[in-house]
């Protein structure tokens, strides 16, 4: 074999070699076999997030019944890993509900942070942001961000500086964290 032709393989190898490692660490999106088991409507945007949604739903009849009723309602929910640090007083908080909505055809989409806590923490946050969202998509002529401020302005109460809270969402953490306890793997 010439020197060309040796460096050429060379090279090919290390290509080949780089590029199956490169596929071992970026997981094609399909490959999040729990993201598989989930409604469509609820769209966790990592895999460790979609493990525990689905973990949550088969251990909390209400953590079930919140995602069917976003699917009910034309909604699409994505979930994303992180905390939440509120811009005007720099709180940091484990859950939020975006005031933003987003409209694709008939689906208000909307946004949800979900700090990636430890144990249970993580899906009774959900459970409560989701029971948020709900509420959004239950008022059908709210679809900007401004009408999702009057709403929580209307049905809930202040419990900070630009932080509202609704009974039934507390209610619903509530009771998702009795379920998850109860029903421990």
């Amino acid at each position: 074999m010439g020197r060309k032709a040796a460096w050429m393989l060379r090279v090919a190898t290390m290509m080949a070699v780089g590029s199956v490692g490169l596929r071992a660490q970026i997981p094609a999106p399909d490959a999040c076999v729990a993201r598989q088991t989930l409604p469509p409507q609820v769209r966790p945007l990592t895999c460790r997030t979609a493990a525990r949604m689905s973990d949550g739903m088969a251990r909390s009849a209400t953590l079930r019944r919140e995602i069917d009723r976003v699917g009910e309602l034309n909604g699409i929910v994505y979930v994303r890993d992180a905390y939440y640090v509120d811009p005007r007083t720099k709180r940091v908080l484990s859950g939020a509900l975006s005031h933003a909505i987003t409209m694709a055809g008939a689906h208000r989409v909307l946004n949800i942070v979900v700090a990636p806590e430890s144990g249970d923490r993580s899906m009774i946050t959900l459970a409560h942001e989701l029971q948020h969202a709900i509420e959004v998509l239950e008022a059908d002529d709210v679809t900007t961000e401004t009408a999702v401020d009057r709403l929580f302005e209307r049905i809930g109460a202040r419990v900070g500086a630009s932080i509202m809270e609704t009974r039934s969402a507390v209610d619903v953490e509530r009771v998702v964290a009795r379920e998850l306890s109860r029903n421990r793997r």
